[in-house]
Protein backbone atom coordinates (compact mmCIF):
# COMPACT_ATOMS: atom_id res chain seq x y z
CA UNK A 1 0.00 0.00 0.00
CA UNK A 2 1.53 3.32 -1.09
CA UNK A 3 1.56 6.44 1.07
CA UNK A 4 -1.49 8.01 -0.60
CA UNK A 5 -3.57 4.93 0.18
CA UNK A 6 -2.27 4.84 3.77
CA UNK A 7 -3.16 8.50 4.32
CA UNK A 8 -6.57 7.99 2.75
CA UNK A 9 -7.25 4.90 4.89
CA UNK A 10 -7.12 7.02 8.07
CA UNK A 11 -8.23 10.36 6.65
CA UNK A 12 -11.57 8.96 5.43
CA UNK A 13 -12.95 7.86 8.83
CA UNK A 14 -11.35 10.87 10.55
CA UNK A 15 -13.11 13.30 8.21
CA UNK A 16 -16.34 11.32 8.67
CA UNK A 17 -16.18 11.75 12.46
CA UNK A 18 -15.24 15.43 12.25
CA UNK A 19 -18.16 16.28 9.98
CA UNK A 20 -20.56 14.09 11.94
CA UNK A 21 -19.78 15.55 15.38
CA UNK A 22 -19.05 19.17 14.53
CA UNK A 23 -21.69 21.73 15.59
CA UNK A 24 -24.71 21.47 13.32
CA UNK A 25 -24.10 23.40 10.13
CA UNK A 26 -26.44 26.30 9.47
CA UNK A 27 -29.16 25.43 6.98
CA UNK A 28 -28.44 21.69 7.16
CA UNK A 29 -30.63 19.17 8.98
CA UNK A 30 -29.25 16.49 11.29
CA UNK A 31 -29.87 13.85 8.63
CA UNK A 32 -28.24 16.09 6.04
CA UNK A 33 -25.12 16.38 8.20
CA UNK A 34 -24.98 12.59 8.54
CA UNK A 35 -25.24 12.19 4.75
CA UNK A 36 -22.54 14.83 4.28
CA UNK A 37 -20.27 12.92 6.69
CA UNK A 38 -20.78 9.61 4.88
CA UNK A 39 -20.31 11.29 1.48
CA UNK A 40 -17.05 12.88 2.64
CA UNK A 41 -15.86 9.48 3.86
CA UNK A 42 -16.71 7.84 0.53
CA UNK A 43 -15.16 10.57 -1.64
CA UNK A 44 -11.85 10.41 0.27
CA UNK A 45 -11.65 6.63 -0.02
CA UNK A 46 -12.69 6.78 -3.68
CA UNK A 47 -9.99 9.36 -4.36
CA UNK A 48 -7.19 7.55 -2.51
CA UNK A 49 -8.36 3.94 -3.08
CA UNK A 50 -7.15 2.18 0.08
CA UNK A 51 -9.81 -0.39 -0.85
CA UNK A 52 -11.40 -1.24 -4.22
CA UNK A 53 -13.91 1.38 -5.39
CA UNK A 54 -16.76 -1.11 -5.32
CA UNK A 55 -16.10 -2.00 -1.68
CA UNK A 56 -16.14 1.66 -0.67
CA UNK A 57 -19.44 2.00 -2.55
CA UNK A 58 -21.04 -0.35 0.01
CA UNK A 59 -20.50 2.09 2.93
CA UNK A 60 -24.08 3.46 2.77
CA UNK A 61 -25.42 -0.05 3.45
CA UNK A 62 -23.49 -0.08 6.74
CA UNK A 63 -23.58 3.56 7.83
CA UNK A 64 -26.99 4.91 6.77
CA UNK A 65 -29.03 2.57 9.05
CA UNK A 66 -26.69 3.25 12.00
CA UNK A 67 -27.07 7.02 11.50
CA UNK A 68 -30.85 6.82 10.99
CA UNK A 69 -30.63 8.21 7.46
CA UNK A 70 -34.20 7.70 6.32
CA UNK A 71 -33.82 7.29 2.55
CA UNK A 72 -34.51 4.31 0.30
CA UNK A 73 -30.87 3.65 -0.56
CA UNK A 74 -30.98 -0.15 -0.95
CA UNK A 75 -32.99 0.14 -4.17
CA UNK A 76 -30.03 1.97 -5.71
CA UNK A 77 -27.98 -1.22 -5.80
CA UNK A 78 -30.69 -2.91 -7.90
CA UNK A 79 -31.54 0.15 -10.00
CA UNK A 80 -32.62 -0.47 -13.60
CA UNK A 81 -29.33 1.04 -14.77
CA UNK A 82 -27.40 -1.50 -12.68
CA UNK A 83 -29.35 -4.27 -14.43
CA UNK A 84 -28.58 -2.62 -17.79
CA UNK A 85 -24.87 -2.44 -16.94
CA UNK A 86 -24.72 -6.15 -16.06
CA UNK A 87 -26.56 -7.10 -19.26
CA UNK A 88 -24.16 -4.98 -21.34
CA UNK A 89 -21.17 -6.67 -19.71
CA UNK A 90 -22.67 -10.07 -20.48
CA UNK A 91 -23.27 -9.10 -24.10
CA UNK A 92 -19.64 -7.98 -24.20
CA UNK A 93 -18.57 -11.32 -22.74
CA UNK A 94 -20.21 -13.12 -25.69
CA UNK A 95 -18.64 -10.73 -28.18
CA UNK A 96 -15.16 -11.35 -26.76
CA UNK A 97 -15.70 -15.10 -26.27
CA UNK A 98 -16.28 -15.62 -29.99
CA UNK A 99 -13.90 -12.91 -31.27
CA UNK A 100 -16.63 -10.88 -32.96
CA UNK A 101 -14.99 -7.62 -31.84
CA UNK A 102 -11.83 -8.46 -33.80
CA UNK A 103 -13.75 -9.17 -36.99
CA UNK A 104 -15.67 -5.91 -36.67
CA UNK A 105 -12.47 -3.95 -36.05
CA UNK A 106 -10.66 -5.41 -39.07
CA UNK A 107 -13.69 -4.83 -41.31
CA UNK A 108 -13.88 -1.20 -40.24
CA UNK A 109 -10.15 -0.67 -40.80
CA UNK A 110 -10.34 -2.27 -44.22
CA UNK A 111 -12.73 0.46 -45.35
CA UNK A 112 -10.00 3.08 -45.14
CA UNK A 113 -7.03 3.63 -47.44
CA UNK A 114 -3.36 2.80 -46.99
CA UNK A 115 -1.93 6.31 -46.59
CA UNK A 116 -0.89 7.43 -43.07
CA UNK A 117 -3.68 10.03 -42.82
CA UNK A 118 -6.29 7.53 -43.93
CA UNK A 119 -4.98 4.84 -41.58
CA UNK A 120 -5.17 7.23 -38.63
CA UNK A 121 -8.77 8.09 -39.57
CA UNK A 122 -9.50 4.37 -39.73
CA UNK A 123 -8.16 3.71 -36.24
CA UNK A 124 -9.88 6.75 -34.69
CA UNK A 125 -13.19 5.89 -36.36
CA UNK A 126 -12.98 2.19 -35.53
CA UNK A 127 -12.13 2.83 -31.88
CA UNK A 128 -14.85 5.47 -31.62
CA UNK A 129 -17.57 3.34 -33.23
CA UNK A 130 -16.71 0.17 -31.32
CA UNK A 131 -16.54 2.08 -28.02
CA UNK A 132 -20.14 3.19 -28.46
CA UNK A 133 -21.22 -0.41 -27.93
CA UNK A 134 -18.45 -2.12 -25.95
CA UNK A 135 -15.75 -1.45 -23.36
CA UNK A 136 -13.36 1.36 -24.30
CA UNK A 137 -10.53 -0.64 -22.78
CA UNK A 138 -11.28 -3.69 -24.93
CA UNK A 139 -11.61 -1.55 -28.07
CA UNK A 140 -8.14 -0.07 -27.52
CA UNK A 141 -6.50 -3.29 -26.33
CA UNK A 142 -7.47 -5.20 -29.45
CA UNK A 143 -6.18 -2.38 -31.69
CA UNK A 144 -2.69 -2.35 -30.17
CA UNK A 145 -1.41 -5.55 -31.89
CA UNK A 146 -2.64 -4.17 -35.23
CA UNK A 147 -0.79 -0.90 -34.57
CA UNK A 148 2.40 -2.81 -33.81
CA UNK A 149 2.03 -4.79 -37.04
CA UNK A 150 1.61 -1.61 -39.08
CA UNK A 151 4.50 0.08 -37.31
CA UNK A 152 6.68 -2.94 -38.07
CA UNK A 153 5.72 -2.64 -41.74
CA UNK A 154 6.62 1.07 -41.75
CA UNK A 155 10.04 0.33 -40.26
CA UNK A 156 10.99 -1.14 -43.63
CA UNK A 157 10.83 2.37 -45.03
CA UNK A 158 11.90 4.88 -42.38
CA UNK A 159 12.41 4.70 -38.59
CA UNK A 160 11.44 8.36 -38.10
CA UNK A 161 8.14 7.73 -39.88
CA UNK A 162 7.69 4.60 -37.77
CA UNK A 163 7.95 6.54 -34.50
CA UNK A 164 5.70 9.34 -35.69
CA UNK A 165 2.96 7.10 -37.07
CA UNK A 166 3.05 4.68 -34.12
CA UNK A 167 2.59 7.53 -31.66
CA UNK A 168 -0.21 9.10 -33.70
CA UNK A 169 -2.10 5.81 -34.05
CA UNK A 170 -1.81 4.97 -30.35
CA UNK A 171 -2.90 8.41 -29.18
CA UNK A 172 -5.69 8.58 -31.77
CA UNK A 173 -7.02 5.15 -30.84
CA UNK A 174 -7.02 5.89 -27.10
CA UNK A 175 -8.62 9.32 -27.41
CA UNK A 176 -11.03 8.16 -30.12
CA UNK A 177 -12.34 5.39 -27.90
CA UNK A 178 -12.92 7.80 -24.99
CA UNK A 179 -14.82 10.20 -27.25
CA UNK A 180 -16.80 7.43 -28.96
CA UNK A 181 -17.87 6.01 -25.60
CA UNK A 182 -19.89 9.17 -24.99
CA UNK A 183 -22.17 8.36 -27.94
CA UNK A 184 -24.54 5.82 -26.36
CA UNK A 185 -25.82 5.09 -22.85
CA UNK A 186 -23.90 1.79 -22.85
CA UNK A 187 -20.67 3.38 -24.12
CA UNK A 188 -19.25 3.92 -20.64
CA UNK A 189 -20.23 3.19 -17.07
CA UNK A 190 -20.10 6.94 -16.45
CA UNK A 191 -22.89 7.50 -18.99
CA UNK A 192 -25.06 4.90 -17.31
CA UNK A 193 -24.36 6.26 -13.84
CA UNK A 194 -25.11 9.79 -15.04
CA UNK A 195 -28.36 8.70 -16.71
CA UNK A 196 -29.41 6.85 -13.56
CA UNK A 197 -28.71 9.86 -11.34
CA UNK A 198 -30.50 12.25 -13.69
CA UNK A 199 -33.46 9.87 -13.78
CA UNK A 200 -33.44 9.49 -10.00
CA UNK A 201 -33.21 13.23 -9.33
CA UNK A 202 -35.70 14.42 -11.95
CA UNK A 203 -38.11 11.50 -12.15
CA UNK A 204 -37.69 11.32 -15.94
CA UNK A 205 -36.08 8.28 -17.55
CA UNK A 206 -33.63 8.99 -20.37
CA UNK A 207 -34.17 6.56 -23.21
CA UNK A 208 -31.42 5.08 -25.34
CA UNK A 209 -32.42 7.23 -28.30
CA UNK A 210 -32.84 10.39 -26.22
CA UNK A 211 -29.23 10.11 -25.07
CA UNK A 212 -28.02 9.44 -28.60
CA UNK A 213 -29.84 12.50 -29.95
CA UNK A 214 -27.66 14.58 -27.69
CA UNK A 215 -24.42 12.58 -27.67
CA UNK A 216 -24.00 11.31 -31.24
CA UNK A 217 -23.71 14.84 -32.73
CA UNK A 218 -20.99 15.50 -30.17
CA UNK A 219 -19.08 12.37 -31.24
CA UNK A 220 -19.62 13.05 -34.95
CA UNK A 221 -18.10 16.53 -34.56
CA UNK A 222 -15.25 15.55 -32.25
CA UNK A 223 -13.83 12.48 -34.01
CA UNK A 224 -13.02 14.37 -37.26
CA UNK A 225 -11.62 17.26 -35.20
CA UNK A 226 -9.41 14.83 -33.29
CA UNK A 227 -8.22 13.32 -36.58
CA UNK A 228 -7.45 16.73 -38.13
CA UNK A 229 -5.65 17.88 -34.98
CA UNK A 230 -3.48 14.74 -34.74
CA UNK A 231 -2.65 14.85 -38.47
CA UNK A 232 -1.28 18.36 -37.96
CA UNK A 233 0.38 17.60 -34.62
CA UNK A 234 2.27 14.58 -35.99
CA UNK A 235 2.63 16.10 -39.48
CA UNK A 236 1.18 12.99 -41.14
CA UNK A 237 0.06 15.05 -44.13
CA UNK A 238 3.72 15.54 -45.07
CA UNK A 239 4.47 11.80 -45.24
CA UNK A 240 4.51 10.38 -48.77
CA UNK A 241 4.03 6.70 -48.16
CA UNK A 242 1.63 3.88 -49.03
CA UNK A 243 1.50 1.18 -46.36
CA UNK A 244 0.75 -2.39 -47.32
CA UNK A 245 -2.96 -2.80 -46.55
CA UNK A 246 -2.54 -6.57 -46.79
CA UNK A 247 -1.72 -6.55 -43.06
CA UNK A 248 -5.37 -5.92 -42.25
CA UNK A 249 -6.56 -8.40 -44.88
CA UNK A 250 -4.25 -11.11 -43.52
CA UNK A 251 -5.61 -10.59 -40.00
CA UNK A 252 -9.15 -10.77 -41.34
CA UNK A 253 -8.39 -13.90 -43.37
CA UNK A 254 -6.82 -15.54 -40.33
CA UNK A 255 -10.17 -15.36 -38.55
CA UNK A 256 -11.70 -17.59 -41.23
CA UNK A 257 -15.42 -17.78 -41.80
CA UNK A 258 -17.80 -16.51 -39.15
CA UNK A 259 -18.54 -19.37 -36.76
CA UNK A 260 -21.91 -20.16 -35.21
CA UNK A 261 -21.09 -18.41 -31.94
CA UNK A 262 -20.10 -15.19 -33.73
CA UNK A 263 -23.22 -15.32 -35.88
CA UNK A 264 -25.55 -15.85 -32.91
CA UNK A 265 -23.88 -13.03 -31.00
CA UNK A 266 -24.03 -10.65 -33.97
CA UNK A 267 -27.74 -11.34 -34.54
CA UNK A 268 -28.73 -10.94 -30.88
CA UNK A 269 -26.57 -7.84 -30.37
CA UNK A 270 -27.97 -6.25 -33.55
CA UNK A 271 -31.52 -6.95 -32.37
CA UNK A 272 -30.76 -5.38 -28.98
CA UNK A 273 -29.32 -2.23 -30.59
CA UNK A 274 -32.31 -1.98 -32.92
CA UNK A 275 -34.77 -2.32 -30.04
CA UNK A 276 -32.91 0.22 -27.91
CA UNK A 277 -32.83 2.78 -30.71
CA UNK A 278 -36.46 2.30 -31.78
CA UNK A 279 -38.04 1.96 -28.32
CA UNK A 280 -39.61 5.40 -28.51
CA UNK A 281 -41.59 4.23 -31.57
CA UNK A 282 -43.05 1.06 -30.01
CA UNK A 283 -42.60 1.73 -26.29
CA UNK A 284 -46.22 2.85 -25.75
CA UNK A 285 -47.40 -0.63 -26.72
CA UNK A 286 -45.25 -2.18 -23.97
CA UNK A 287 -44.91 0.56 -21.32
CA UNK A 288 -43.27 -1.70 -18.73
CA UNK A 289 -40.37 -2.66 -21.00
CA UNK A 290 -37.28 -0.55 -20.36
CA UNK A 291 -33.76 -0.51 -21.75
CA UNK A 292 -32.71 -2.91 -19.00
CA UNK A 293 -35.46 -5.33 -20.06
CA UNK A 294 -34.12 -5.37 -23.61
CA UNK A 295 -30.62 -6.06 -22.28
CA UNK A 296 -31.90 -8.90 -20.10
CA UNK A 297 -33.84 -10.45 -22.99
CA UNK A 298 -30.76 -10.26 -25.22
CA UNK A 299 -28.68 -12.05 -22.57
CA UNK A 300 -31.37 -14.72 -22.17
CA UNK A 301 -31.31 -15.34 -25.92
CA UNK A 302 -27.53 -15.75 -25.82
CA UNK A 303 -27.82 -18.30 -23.01
CA UNK A 304 -30.47 -20.20 -25.03
CA UNK A 305 -28.96 -19.96 -28.55
CA UNK A 306 -27.09 -23.24 -29.22
CA UNK A 307 -23.67 -23.46 -30.84
CA UNK A 308 -23.46 -27.23 -30.53
CA UNK A 309 -26.68 -28.51 -29.00
CA UNK A 310 -25.62 -32.17 -28.85
CA UNK A 311 -22.65 -31.24 -26.67
CA UNK A 312 -24.61 -28.71 -24.61
CA UNK A 313 -22.63 -25.71 -25.88
CA UNK A 314 -24.50 -22.41 -26.03
CA UNK A 315 -23.51 -18.94 -27.20
CA UNK A 316 -23.03 -17.63 -23.66
CA UNK A 317 -22.31 -19.68 -20.57
CA UNK A 318 -22.71 -18.57 -16.98
CA UNK A 319 -19.00 -18.82 -16.09
CA UNK A 320 -18.02 -16.57 -19.02
CA UNK A 321 -20.72 -14.07 -18.08
CA UNK A 322 -19.81 -13.93 -14.39
CA UNK A 323 -16.07 -13.98 -15.04
CA UNK A 324 -16.26 -11.04 -17.45
CA UNK A 325 -18.41 -8.86 -15.19
CA UNK A 326 -16.39 -6.15 -13.41
CA UNK A 327 -18.39 -6.24 -10.18
CA UNK A 328 -16.30 -3.35 -8.91
CA UNK A 329 -18.07 -1.15 -11.48
CA UNK A 330 -21.50 -2.62 -10.71
CA UNK A 331 -21.18 -1.88 -6.98
CA UNK A 332 -19.67 1.51 -7.74
CA UNK A 333 -22.73 2.54 -9.74
CA UNK A 334 -25.02 1.30 -6.95
CA UNK A 335 -23.05 3.22 -4.32
CA UNK A 336 -22.95 6.34 -6.47
CA UNK A 337 -26.74 6.21 -6.86
CA UNK A 338 -27.23 5.62 -3.13
CA UNK A 339 -25.02 8.57 -2.27
CA UNK A 340 -26.50 10.82 -4.96
CA UNK A 341 -30.06 10.05 -3.93
CA UNK A 342 -29.27 10.66 -0.26
CA UNK A 343 -27.53 13.96 -1.05
CA UNK A 344 -30.66 15.15 -2.85
CA UNK A 345 -33.24 13.75 -0.39
CA UNK A 346 -31.47 15.02 2.76
CA UNK A 347 -31.12 18.59 1.54
CA UNK A 348 -27.31 18.48 1.17
CA UNK A 349 -27.53 19.44 -2.51
CA UNK A 350 -29.74 22.42 -1.68
CA UNK A 351 -27.37 23.44 1.10
CA UNK A 352 -24.37 23.35 -1.23
CA UNK A 353 -26.41 25.32 -3.76
CA UNK A 354 -27.07 27.96 -1.10
CA UNK A 355 -23.33 28.20 -0.34
CA UNK A 356 -22.54 28.68 -4.04
CA UNK A 357 -25.41 30.98 -4.90
CA UNK A 358 -22.94 33.76 -5.73
CA UNK A 359 -22.20 31.94 -8.98
CA UNK A 360 -25.74 32.80 -10.00
CA UNK A 361 -24.61 36.28 -10.99
CA UNK A 362 -22.87 34.75 -14.01
CA UNK A 363 -24.67 33.97 -17.30
CA UNK A 364 -25.75 30.36 -17.89
CA UNK A 365 -23.06 29.81 -20.53
CA UNK A 366 -20.30 30.93 -18.14
CA UNK A 367 -21.61 28.59 -15.41
CA UNK A 368 -21.67 25.66 -17.84
CA UNK A 369 -18.13 26.36 -19.07
CA UNK A 370 -16.90 26.83 -15.50
CA UNK A 371 -18.26 23.45 -14.36
CA UNK A 372 -17.08 21.73 -17.54
CA UNK A 373 -13.50 22.94 -16.96
CA UNK A 374 -13.52 22.00 -13.26
CA UNK A 375 -14.93 18.52 -13.93
CA UNK A 376 -12.62 17.88 -16.90
CA UNK A 377 -9.49 18.51 -14.84
CA UNK A 378 -10.69 16.73 -11.68
CA UNK A 379 -11.37 13.64 -13.80
CA UNK A 380 -7.64 13.38 -14.54
CA UNK A 381 -6.95 12.35 -10.95
CA UNK A 382 -10.25 10.74 -9.93
CA UNK A 383 -12.41 7.97 -11.39
CA UNK A 384 -14.81 9.45 -13.95
CA UNK A 385 -17.82 7.68 -12.47
CA UNK A 386 -16.98 8.99 -9.01
CA UNK A 387 -16.68 12.54 -10.33
CA UNK A 388 -20.10 12.25 -11.96
CA UNK A 389 -21.63 10.68 -8.85
CA UNK A 390 -20.38 13.47 -6.59
CA UNK A 391 -21.17 16.46 -8.79
CA UNK A 392 -24.47 15.54 -10.50
CA UNK A 393 -26.55 15.74 -7.27
CA UNK A 394 -24.74 18.96 -6.37
CA UNK A 395 -25.48 20.69 -9.68
CA UNK A 396 -29.05 19.34 -9.62
CA UNK A 397 -29.63 21.23 -6.38
CA UNK A 398 -27.55 24.18 -7.50
CA UNK A 399 -29.21 24.76 -10.89
CA UNK A 400 -32.46 26.34 -9.59
CA UNK A 401 -30.47 28.69 -7.37
CA UNK A 402 -28.42 29.76 -10.37
CA UNK A 403 -31.34 30.01 -12.76
CA UNK A 404 -29.64 27.45 -14.99
CA UNK A 405 -31.33 24.62 -16.91
CA UNK A 406 -30.69 21.48 -14.75
CA UNK A 407 -30.49 19.30 -17.88
CA UNK A 408 -27.68 21.42 -19.30
CA UNK A 409 -25.67 21.35 -16.09
CA UNK A 410 -26.12 17.63 -15.35
CA UNK A 411 -25.26 16.67 -18.92
CA UNK A 412 -22.20 18.91 -18.71
CA UNK A 413 -20.96 17.06 -15.63
CA UNK A 414 -21.66 13.61 -17.10
CA UNK A 415 -19.89 14.28 -20.40
CA UNK A 416 -17.01 16.44 -19.11
CA UNK A 417 -16.05 13.75 -16.59
CA UNK A 418 -14.96 11.69 -19.61
CA UNK A 419 -12.48 14.31 -20.83
CA UNK A 420 -9.56 12.61 -19.07
CA UNK A 421 -6.91 12.42 -21.77
CA UNK A 422 -3.72 13.61 -20.06
CA UNK A 423 -2.76 11.23 -17.25
CA UNK A 424 -2.69 7.41 -17.08
CA UNK A 425 -5.00 7.32 -14.06
CA UNK A 426 -7.63 9.33 -15.98
CA UNK A 427 -9.05 6.47 -18.07
CA UNK A 428 -7.90 2.92 -19.00
CA UNK A 429 -7.49 3.88 -22.72
CA UNK A 430 -5.04 6.64 -21.76
CA UNK A 431 -3.24 4.23 -19.43
CA UNK A 432 -2.89 1.78 -22.34
CA UNK A 433 -1.41 4.56 -24.48
CA UNK A 434 1.21 5.19 -21.79
CA UNK A 435 2.02 1.51 -21.31
CA UNK A 436 2.24 0.67 -25.03
CA UNK A 437 5.64 2.31 -25.45
CA UNK A 438 4.51 3.72 -28.80
CA UNK A 439 4.24 7.27 -27.49
CA UNK A 440 6.14 9.09 -24.73
CA UNK A 441 4.51 10.71 -21.71
CA UNK A 442 5.25 14.27 -22.83
CA UNK A 443 3.53 13.71 -26.19
CA UNK A 444 0.46 12.09 -24.63
CA UNK A 445 0.10 14.84 -22.04
CA UNK A 446 0.45 17.61 -24.62
CA UNK A 447 -1.94 15.95 -27.07
CA UNK A 448 -4.32 15.15 -24.21
CA UNK A 449 -4.34 18.74 -22.97
CA UNK A 450 -5.14 20.12 -26.42
CA UNK A 451 -7.78 17.42 -27.00
CA UNK A 452 -9.36 18.38 -23.68
CA UNK A 453 -9.51 22.03 -24.78
CA UNK A 454 -11.13 21.02 -28.09
CA UNK A 455 -13.76 18.97 -26.24
CA UNK A 456 -14.44 21.79 -23.80
CA UNK A 457 -14.91 24.21 -26.70
CA UNK A 458 -17.30 21.91 -28.56
CA UNK A 459 -19.40 20.81 -25.55
CA UNK A 460 -21.35 24.07 -24.95
CA UNK A 461 -21.89 24.52 -28.70
CA UNK A 462 -23.48 21.08 -28.99
CA UNK A 463 -25.48 21.54 -25.78
CA UNK A 464 -27.07 24.77 -26.97
CA UNK A 465 -27.60 23.42 -30.48
CA UNK A 466 -29.45 20.29 -29.35
CA UNK A 467 -31.53 22.34 -26.92
CA UNK A 468 -32.44 24.84 -29.64
CA UNK A 469 -33.45 21.95 -31.92
CA UNK A 470 -35.53 20.38 -29.15
CA UNK A 471 -33.38 17.26 -29.00
CA UNK A 472 -33.03 17.44 -25.20
CA UNK A 473 -36.58 16.38 -24.39
CA UNK A 474 -36.19 14.24 -21.28
CA UNK A 475 -36.21 16.99 -18.65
Amino acid sequence: MNNLKKYGLFLGPLAFLLVLFMPQLEGLSEMGQSVLAVSTFMVIWWATEPFPLGLTALLPIVLFPILNVDVDFLASYAHWVVVLIVSVFWLGAAIEKWGLHKRLAYMLLKLFGSKPKAILLGFISSAGILSMFMSNTTAVAMMIPIIFALVSEVSKYDDSIKAKLGSALMVGTAFGSSIGGIGTPIGTGTNMAGIALISELTGNEISFLAWMRFAVPFVVILLPLLWFFLVKLFKLDTIKLDIDSEIIQKELDALGRMNRGEFNTLVVFSIAILLWVTKEAWGDLFPTIGDHTIGAIACALLFLAPVNFSEGEFTLDFNSAIGNTPWNVVFLVGGALAMGGAIAASGVADWIGYLLEGIGTYPELVVIILFAVIIAFISEVATNMVVAAVFIPIVAGLAPELGVDPAMLMLTVTVASGFAFMLPQGTPPTALAYSSGLSDAKTIMFAGFLTKLICLAVLPIVLYAVRALGLITFM
